[in-house]
C-alpha cells in the first residue's frame, strides 16, 4: 500500500459514517473529506490538506487574521443620529477580549471566519441570561452543523450533532451564522471548495516537486533484460534496483548491469512542463477565488496596478477583500446580538491598515486637526496615545481659512463714507465716466496671496510624493527599454492630475496677475525644487 493510499484510509469516511448522522470527531484524527468536483480520485485532499498549498494558507490567514485583530466598537446611537464609542460595554467586552471565558476573541473570530472560507459557514451558540443579553458565545464545529432546516411552525432551526453523536436542536436566534457567498441566503459556499480544481492542481504540482527532488532529480526508468523472467525474480529485481540507485542518499552511486540488461531513463522535464510557471499560475489563480491582492501573497507581479504607496495597497486589501467579510459580521451582530431597544450598532475598524508611513499619517492628522474635522486627542487615541487636557477635545479650525474669493473682495465701506477709489457713491454707475467700480485697483490682500500659496504647496508636496513613488516603481520592475516609454506616460499621467487639483483655484490665482502654470510647476518639482520655494516665487509671496 502506498503512502498517499495510507493517508486516504485514515481520513476516508468509513461506510458507517456516510449517513450524515454522526459526523467524525476532528480530535480523533480524522477529518471529513470535501466532495471536490471534477477532481481525479488521486488528486483528493481533505479540509486540513487544502493548508498544505502554500496560497491557500496566506489568502486564509490574511482575511481571518486582519480582521480578528481589528477592534469591533460598540457604538450608542444618539436620538440626533450622533454615534460615541462604549468601551465598557459588555458586549464590546465579548468581541474583543473573551468570548466565552474559554478563549480568546482572537481566537474565536479566526475560528469563525476560518470554517466560512473552507465549508462556507462559520457557527457560534449564542447563550444568554435570563434577561435575554448575551453572556457567551461557544464556537461550533461546522462539520457538525447540518442545514438549517424549518420546524412545524415554520420556524428556522439549526440541528447540531455532539461528539457522543446525540443532536441538539438550536433555535435560529441563539446560532450566530457567518454566512460565505450565498446562492440562496441561507448557507454559504465555502471559497476552498469553489477553488477546489486550482487547489487540487497545486497540490499535485507541490507534490511532483517534492517527488522529483526527494530523488535527486533523477528520472525512473525501464530495465530490460535478454531472458523472460518469473514474476518473482521481476519483483526481487525492481526492489534491489530501487533500494541500490534510487533517492537522494544513492545519488551519484554506480549503476552496475550485467547479463545483457540496459537502463532507459524516462521521465518528465520540468522546464517543458513549465512547473515554475505553472506553480505561478496556481498562486494567482487562488488569489482570484479568494480576491485577495496579489501583493500580499509576495507576489512580485503584484506591485503593478495595486497602488503606490503602503496607504493605497491598504485601501486595496480593505475595499476588495475585507470589507464584504466586516459587513457580514456586524450585520449578523446586529440581528443576533444587539436588541432594537438598545440603539447600538457594532462597528469593525480597519482603519489602521491604511494608515500609511509615519510621515504621511502625520501630515494626513495634520489635515485633519486643521480642518476640524478630528481632535487633538482623537488623533492621540489612533497612535495608542493617551487622552491630553480636556482644551484637546474641542475642534480647532484655522481663522484665516476662508473662500478665496472673500478674501480677494475689499473690505466694504464705512457707513457715510466715500466709496472706495476716489467714487461719490456706492453704485459705480452713479460715478462719472472718470470713475472706477469698487475693487478694480484695489490691492490684493497678502493673506489671500499667502493661503493660495499654501494650497499651491500642499498640491505640489503631493505631486512630488506621488512622482518619487511612481518613478521607483517603474525603475524596479519596467525592463530598460521601456523605461523612457513609462515614465513619460506617468508624467502626463500625474500633471494632468495635478492641473485637476489646481482648476479650483486657478481663477484666484489669475485675479492675482500669477496664473497658475501646472506644466511648469510640476517640472521644476520633479526636478528636485523645493515645494515651499515653488509656491512662493510664482505667486510673489
Amino acid at each position: 500500500m502506498s503512502l498517499f493510499q495510507s493517508i486516504k484510509r485514515v481520513f476516508a469516511r468509513s461506510e458507517r459514517d456516510s449517513g450524515l448522522t454522526s459526523p467524525l470527531d476532528p480530535r480523533s484524527g480524522q477529518a471529513w473529506w470535501l466532495s471536490f468536483p471534477f477532481i481525479p480520485d488521486g488528486m483528493a485532499l481533505s479540509p486540513h490538506q487544502v493548508f498544505e498549498v502554500s496560497a491557500v494558507w496566506a489568502c486564509c490567514n490574511i482575511i481571518a487574521l486582519n480582521i480578528a485583530a481589528a477592534p469591533w466598537y460598540m457604538l450608542g446611537v444618539a436620538p440626533n443620529g450622533r454615534r460615541s464609542k462604549l468601551p465598557n460595554d459588555a458586549l464590546a467586552f465579548l468581541l474583543n477580549v473573551s468570548p466565552n471565558g474559554e478563549t480568546t476573541a482572537q481566537a474565536y473570530k479566526e475560528a469563525l471566519i476560518f470554517q466560512a472560507l473552507i465549508h462556507g459557514n462559520g457557527y457560534a451558540e449564542i447563550q444568554p441570561n435570563g434577561a435575554g443579553r448575551v453572556v457567551k458565545l461557544q464556537p461550533l464545529m461546522s462539520e457538525r452543523m447540518l442545514s438549517p432546516t424549518r420546524d412545524e411552525q415554520g420556524n428556522l432551526v439549526y440541528d447540531y450533532t455532539n461528539p457522543n453523536g446525540a443532536i441538539v436542536r438550536l433555535r435560529a436566534a441563539n446560532v450566530f451564522h457567518l454566512r460565505g457567498p450565498s446562492l440562496e441566503g441561507l448557507v454559504g459556499q465555502g471559497t476552498v471548495l469553489a477553488a477546489s480544481k486550482a487547489i487540487a492542481t497545486a497540490a499535485a504540482a507541490d507534490r511532483f516537486t517534492g517527488s522529483y527532488y526527494a530523488n535527486a532529480a533523477t528520472p525512473s526508468g525501464v530495465l530490460s533484460v535478454t531472458k523472460t523472467l518469473q514474476p518473482k525474480e521481476r519483483e526481487e529485481l525492481k526492489t534491489e534496483f530501487a533500494t541500490k540507485h534510487s533517492a537522494h542518499r544513492n545519488n551519484g552511486k554506480p549503476l552496475v548491469l550485467d547479463n545483457g540488461m540496459t537502463f532507459t531513463p524516462i521521465g518528465n522535464d520540468p522546464q517543458k512542463s513549465q512547473l515554475i510557471e505553472g506553480r505561478r499560475f496556481s498562486v494567482e489563480e487562488i488569489a482570484r477565488y479568494f480576491g485577495v491582492p496579489l501583493f500580499m501573497l509576495a507576489e512580485p507581479q503584484g506591485s503593478q496596478g495595486y497602488g503606490r504607496n503602503l496607504s493605497e495597497m491598504g485601501h486595496a486589501l480593505i475595499n476588495y477583500t475585507l470589507t464584504p467579510w466586516t459587513k457580514r459580521l456586524e450585520q449578523e451582530a446586529a440581528i443576533k446580538l444587539i436588541p432594537a431597544s438598545d440603539h447600538k450598532v457594532s462597528v469593525i475598524d480597519l482603519s489602521h491598515l491604511s494608515r500609511g508611513t509615519e510621515k504621511e499619517q502625520a501630515e494626513s492628522d495634520e489635515i485633519r486637526i486643521r480642518s476640524g474635522v478630528v481632535t487633538i486627542n482623537e488623533c492621540r487615541e489612533t497612535l495608542g496615545l493617551n487622552h491630553g487636557p480636556e482644551e484637546l477635545d474641542h475642534h480647532f479650525v484655522l481663522t484665516t481659512v476662508q473662500p478665496v474669493e472673500k478674501a480677494l473682495a475689499p473690505p466694504p465701506a464705512a457707513p457715510g463714507a466715500p466709496a472706495p477709489n476716489g467714487g461719490s457713491s456706492a453704485d459705480p454707475e452713479q460715478d462719472g465716466e472718470g470713475g472706477s467700480q469698487i475693487g478694480v485697483d484695489a490691492p490684493v490682500d497678502p493673506n489671500a496671496r499667502a493661503l493660495l500659496a499654501t494650497v499651491l504647496t500642499r498640491s505640489l508636496r503631493d505631486h512630488e510624493r506621488r512622482w518619487k513613488a511612481r518613478t521607483k516603481d517603474l525603475r524596479a520592475h519596467v525592463a530598460p527599454q521601456e523605461l523612457e516609454t513609462r515614465l513619460s506616460a506617468a508624467r502626463d499621467e500625474l500633471r494632468t492630475k495635478l492641473a485637476a487639483e489646481l482648476d479650483e483655484f486657478s481663477p484666484a490665482a489669475t485675479s492675482m496677475g500669477q496664473p497658475f502654470n501646472p506644466a511648469a510647476l510640476a517640472e521644476a518639482v520633479e526636478a528636485g525644487a523645493d515645494c515651499t520655494a515653488v509656491a512662493s516665487h510664482h505667486l510673489g509671496v
